[in-house]
This record gives structure tokens, C-alpha cells and sequence, in this order.
């Protein structure tokens, strides 16, 4: 089964028309099929917040997209902790080179340890299924090449 982690650009690509992703991501969310999405408290925070000064509709469209995502059978979201946080902190700081949000340290991070225990067991199953790996849905992904391997280093 396909896995796939899933951050603030491809929610927002997804439920945006506007958006410059939004074909790319709504055709790629129409060929899913035996999948599962991986995602973060995080994201759906940075999501929402995304959405923060529209209009009291448009608003309204963002929190039931997150409630359709925490009920969704296919979307794993690994929860939030203040470890998950400061692990993220420490990457943020460290690189300063980097233009990457606060939660993308959180998605990345290699010891977050909340996002370990919550796949604790889909890692063990995958272990089982010969480990294959996840991808990571970004506009290098699909745009010209697939970056593999970085959930992988959230869970043991």
C-alpha cells in the first residue's frame, strides 16, 4: 500500500482552486487508490491558520476540511507534544539557511518522538511488508522528482 506524508501545501493545493498546485494535487488525490496519508497536528494548525483572514465561509470550508481529515480512514494525523516541539525548535534554530516553516521541522524532525509512538505500529507492520517506503508530497514531488525516505526517519 502506498503512504504518503502529506504537509500545509497539499491541503492547501487540494481544497484551493486558486492555487498553482491545485490541478496538479487534485489529479495526483484522484489516482490514490490502497493508499494511506500521513499528516501532523501541525499541519492542520498551519492549515487553518492558512485560512485565518478569509471570509466566515471560506473559513468555515477549512475546519470541516481538517474535521474530514481527522474522520478519514485513510489519514493517519500523529499528534502534537511539546517534545515534537522543541525537537522542532532546535532544527529551526540550527539552520538558519533554510526558509522552511516551524512545522516542517515538526514533519522532519528525526527524533520526534510523538510522531514515533503514534506509528509505532504502522511502522511495525511495514517492517513486515519489507519496509517500503513513504513519500513525501511537495512541489518537488510533484513537480520533477519524488524525495523518499524522510518519514522514514521519523519512525524507527
Amino acid at each position: 500500500m502506498p503512504r504518503y506524508f502529506v504537509d500545509t501545501f497539499y491541503w492547501v493545493a487540494l481544497s484551493d482552486a486558486r492555487d498553482q498546485w491545485h490541478a496538479r494535487v487534485v489529479a495526483f488525490s484522484r489516482s490514490l487508490s490502497d493508499y494511506h496519508l500521513y499528516t501532523v497536528d501541525e499541519v492542520l494548525a498551519e492549515y487553518l491558520t492558512f485560512y485565518s483572514a478569509a471570509r466566515p465561509h471560506v473559513r468555515d470550508d477549512a475546519v470541516q476540511t481538517v474535521r474530514d481529515i481527522l474522520r478519514d480512514p485513510h489519514i493517519t494525523v500523529m499528534p502534537q507534544s511539546h517534545a515534537s516541539f522543541l525537537d522542532a525548535l532546535a532544527l529551526y534554530a540550527s539552520r538558519p539557511d533554510k526558509e522552511y516553516s516551524l512545522v516542517v521541522g515538526v514533519s522532519v524532525h528525526p527524533s520526534a518522538s510523538a510522531a514515533r509512538k503514534a506509528t509505532n505500529s504502522w511502522a511495525t507492520a511495514s517492517k513486515r511488508r519489507s519496509a517500503s517506503s513513504c513519500v513525501i508530497i511537495t512541489t518537488s514531488t510533484l513537480g520533477t522528482h519524488c524525495a523518499r525516505g524522510v518519514l522514514g526517519r521519523l519512525i524507527p
